[in-house]
């Protein structure tokens, strides 16, 4: 594991402790609530919106002679107060259906193939997406209990609950509580994707090399949000580039929301870490350039999988006579007038 020669999780903590406030990166600042909606880099802009179309597929690329099911899952976005979805249309060989679990309301494509060809399956879909700039304040669903529990590598005890208590201790109000810890974990982490461990969204990971990618950003912010008794959730899906009509998707992006008792806050620490003249915009709206393909940690799918829950869902999950097995994905997008 390589950690972050900057600035430890420890030294942070410290200087809350001598100071009584936190250290702040430069633009960044300590006012109660988000920036006004549509902020960006100082500028009052316009809501904005992006259609496009999403091309999801994936695949089992090969399978173990004298198999005998076969049963592969898919993420499929879902309209939001923040993204609509059109229809969806289904491209499989063997029959598949659209599904939705239990716990967060993911939807999920679904296949179950007996004697599978050892050749592989695929399944693919397309479907029309419209996103919409996120503000805080305009998601007002109210806020699961769910969303102040544990997960598997985010624990609620000792540094999350140290954290907590001295960025944004008892008494003061949700808003800027919420605000001093996306504050808090700006200045404690760096996106690096160098040395192990990172990319798991682990809590303690981030607290001990105080770098990572965004789940581990994020993962920092919801633990300790949740341990302040702030409802926090976790959402994943994909970026589209600001500078391409069409292309590849690759790779995954993740963000947080919180609840100040009002709505839900959107943040995406990450993001405000590489593009340093966007850190308050960040805090409080989100841009257009994403799609979200699920909600939460530790998923149980629909129908429930053999194996361990996910930590993420943004890539297909299979198992073979009820043991994972290899997936592929690939996703694409076309931007629509």
């Amino acid at each position: 594991m390589t950690t972050n020669p900057k600035r430890t999780f420890r030294s942070i903590l410290r200087s809350l402790a001598s100071t009584g406030a936190p250290v702040l990166l430069l633009g960044a600042s300590l006012t109660a609530g988000c920036v006004s909606s549509g902020s960006e880099g100082g500028r009052s802009v316009r809501s904005r919106e992006r259609s496009f179309l999403l091309t999801y597929e994936a695949r089992v690329p090969r399978v173990t002679a004298g198999t005998r099911m076969l049963r592969l899952w898919a993420p499929v976005p879902e309209t939001d107060p923040f993204q609509e979805v059109g229809e969806v249309t289904l491209d499989c060989a063997q029959p598949c259906t659209l599904r939705k679990e239990a716990e967060y309301g993911n939807r999920v494509a679904y296949i179950e193939v007996t004697d599978p060809p050892i050749t592989g399956v695929t399944l693919r879909y397309q479907c029309r997406v419209t996103r919409r700039e996120a503000h805080a304040g305009v998601d007002q669903t109210p806020a699961s209990a769910r969303f102040l529990l544990p997960d598997a590598l985010i624990p609620l005890e000792g540094r999350a609950q140290e954290i907590a208590g001295q960025v944004a201790p008892a008494g003061m109000s949700v808003p800027d509580a919420g605000r001093r810890l996306y504050d808090f974990v700006l200045n404690t982490m760096t996106y690096s994707k160098s040395g192990t461990g990172w990319g798991k969204g682990d809590f303690n990971f981030a607290c001990e090399a105080c770098q990572g990618n965004c789940t581990d950003f994020h993962a920092m912010f919801i633990g300790a949000a949740r341990a302040r008794n702030i409802p926090a959730r976790f959402e994943m899906g994909l970026s589209l580039p600001m500078d391409q009509r069409d292309g590849a998707l690759s790779g995954y992006h993740c963000w947080a929301f919180y609840h100040d008792g009002q709505g839900w806050v959107p943040v995406d620490i990450s993001e405000a870490d590489k593009m340093p003249r966007r850190h308050s915009y960040y805090y409080g709206n989100l841009d257009v350039h994403r799609v979200r393909l699920s909600t939460g940690r530790d998923i149980r799918l629909d129908p429930p999988q053999q194996g361990e829950a996910l930590s993420f869902f943004h890539s297909p999950y299979a198992e073979a006579d009820g043991k994972s097995c290899e997936t592929t994905r690939s996703a694409s997008f076309r931007d629509l007038p």
